[in-house]
C-alpha cells in the first residue's frame, strides 16, 4: 500500500523558448487545463512572449503531493527564485511568490525599470 501525504498532485514546469532562451516557471493541480491557458489567444500570463514564438518546449521540473495551491506556489517560488539567481532576465517571471517586495525588487529591477522609461515615454503628455 502507497500512503500519499497531501491530497493531489501538483506540478511545477518550465517553458523556454528554442529561439531567446528566456524560460517560465508556473505550477498547476491540473495541467492540461493550465497548458491550454498558455496556449489560448486570451493569455495574458508573462508566458505569452514564450507561447508567441511558437518554438518552445515545456518541461516538469518538480512534481509533489501536495494539500493545497498555496502549498504548490511556495515550492513554486522557491524555483522561481533559484532560476531568477541563475539566469537573471531570461526568467522573465515576475509576478511570482517571493520571501518579501524588497527581494522581488531586487530580482526584477531591470525590468520594472524597463517598463517605467517606456510608460513615461509612451505617456509624456498624461505626465
Amino acid at each position: 500500500m502507497v500512503a500519499f501525504i497531501g491530497t493531489r498532485l501538483g506540478d511545477i514546469y518550465l517553458l523556454i523558448c528554442n529561439v531567446s532562451g528566456k524560460k517560465y516557471i508556473g505550477s498547476s493541480v491540473n495541467m492540461s487545463k493550465r497548458i491550454s491557458k498558455h496556449e489560448g489567444k486570451s493569455n495574458s500570463c508573462e508566458s505569452k512572449i514564450i507561447i508567441d514564438s511558437g518554438n518552445y518546449n515545456f518541461i516538469i521540473l518538480y512534481s509533489r503531493w501536495v494539500n493545497s495551491t498555496n502549498e504548490l506556489e511556495h515550492y513554486e517560488g522557491k524555483i522561481i527564485r533559484l532560476y531568477k539567481k541563475l539566469y537573471g532576465d531570461l526568467c522573465i517571471n515576475y509576478k511570482g511568490v517571493y520571501e518579501n517586495e524588497k527581494e522581488r525588487y531586487q530580482l526584477n529591477k531591470k525590468n520594472i525599470l524597463e517598463c517605467v522609461k517606456e510608460y513615461k515615454q509612451k505617456n509624456k503628455k498624461a505626465i
